[in-house]
């Protein structure tokens, strides 16, 4: 899944997250390196 990263695609990704219920932190890393 690749997502256009925005300041609203941050908490879209997030809730996903979160309904998903996944618990990868590379992954969560991932988003956080390439938002920055």
């Amino acid at each position: 899944m690749f997502f256009n990263i925005k300041e609203s695609g941050k908490i879209a990704i997030d809730e996903i997250l979160e309904k998903s219920n996944k618990k990868d932190k590379t992954f969560r890393i991932y988003i956080r390196r390439v938002s920055n």
